[in-house]
């Protein structure tokens, strides 16, 4: 996300075949170089299987994240692929303070969380200012199929869990 901002602000490239690309990264060399404060105070988090009417999952501002639809993976605390599957979109987002609980497994809430109102204010206006500058694109891996996925061992079945490289 944020490798060729950085990489180009480190070593001042310009080039004007990105002059009509959206980059959502940030250029993170200050940072790097003379611990100056990061640039980037947010991150979104889009489902891999997301359509355009979804809009951002999740997201991070500072220390907290806010779940706006949810859907499972290999880390869900469901074991059942089917149910853990399934894409549940929150009215009220679900919050975390992940700097408190990294695990995200106490969401904040009006009685345990001071500043909750204030907090899902903020996430409800930076989601809707996102959304609003958000180019959707083809994923890739849908135009070059599974061509797409790194794997070390090509062939190998079932296909994409078996691609361990060690």
């Amino acid at each position: 996300l944020d490798i060729l901002p950085t990489v180009m602000g480190s070593f001042g490239l310009k080039t004007s075949m990105l002059d009509n690309v959206v980059m959502d990264g940030f250029d993170l060399s200050d940072t790097l170089k003379n611990e100056a404060k990061s640039a980037r105070d947010h991150l979104v988090y889009i489902h891999m299987d997301a359509a355009q009417e979804d809009g951002i999952h999740a997201l991070r501002h500072n220390q907290y994240k806010a779940h706006f639809i949810t859907q499972g993976g290999i880390f869900s605390k469901n074991e059942d692929s089917d149910c853990s599957a399934q894409k549940e979109e929150h009215t009220t987002p679900i919050l975390y303070n992940i700097e408190h609980d990294p695990s995200e497994r106490y969401p904040l809430t009006e009685e345990n969380e001071p500043n909750y109102s204030q907090i899902l204010t903020t996430m409800l206006e930076m989601k809707e200012q996102l959304e609003q500058n958000l180019t959707w694109e083809q994923p890739r891996n849908l135009i070059f199929g599974d061509d797409a996925i790194p794997c070390c061992n090509r062939g190998c079945e079932p296909f994409p869990s078996c691609c361990s490289c060690s």
